[in-house]
């Protein structure tokens, strides 16, 4: 995987700054940090998989507080699937609907932001709610630091994207054309997309499948 010092080397080959002078280091770390928060969170939208974390088994025991406390989750991105536990198996519920307490169908709804003080994740309807679940979700690796000099996760092509939208921000802090990079950024982020899309099958020596 990639490290913060190369794609330091990117942005300042992308800017035509070989030194710190007008473009100090810290400056790149904040604008790389700022860009990667965004750049995890869009691949993660379609390639969620890398970023993926599983909570710890989480209980609703009582049906009038039919919910389930997820404030703990430091760095949630996204809730993308909440489970029920049933004779030692998870089983997938639907997300709520504008008339969840009125379904009979077992259901959940966010409330709040997961890490965040009061965060929660509601189960419809409440005379069911009682059980064992968990919460499968998105997180984000962590910020970027110059020393120890941290690696960034990303699959291959994801520096490049990542310099691009960095370079893109530091032209524009020089006032000067930034177009060419947005151009490199856009073009990279469809190569990423593109590479990591399954194409329905892989071919190996015994023909598809």
């Amino acid at each position: 995987m990639a490290l913060f010092s190369e794609v330091e080397a990117s942005v300042r080959a992308n800017t035509d700054q070989p030194d710190t002078g007008r473009t100090p280091q810290t400056l790149i770390l904040a604008l790389a940090n700022e860009e990667y928060e965004e750049v995890i969170r869009r691949l993660a939208d379609f390639f969620p998989d890398p970023y993926r974390a599983i909570s710890s088994d989480l209980t609703v025991t009582d049906t009038a507080t039919n919910y389930l406390d997820v404030s703990g989750l430091a760095g949630t991105m996204k809730i993308l699937e909440v489970q029920r536990k049933e004779r030692g198996r998870y089983f997938a519920i639907d997300p709520a609907g504008v008339n969840a307490e009125a379904d009979p169908k077992l259901t959940w709804r966010q409330r709040g932001f997961p890490g965040s003080s009061g965060a929660a994740v509601d189960i419809f309807p409440p005379e069911a709610s009682v059980g064992t679940y968990r919460v499968l979700y998105t997180v984000f690796p962590g910020a970027l630091t110059a020393s120890p000099d941290a690696t960034l996760k990303l699959p291959l092509g994801g520096r490049k994207y990542l310099a691009a939208c960095v370079s893109a921000r530091v032209r524009h802090r020089e006032e000067e054309d930034e177009s060419y990079m947005i151009t490199v950024r856009n073009e990279a982020f469809a190569a990423l997309r593109n590479g990591l899309t399954p194409s329905g099958a892989v071919i190996g020596t015994r023909g598809r499948y």
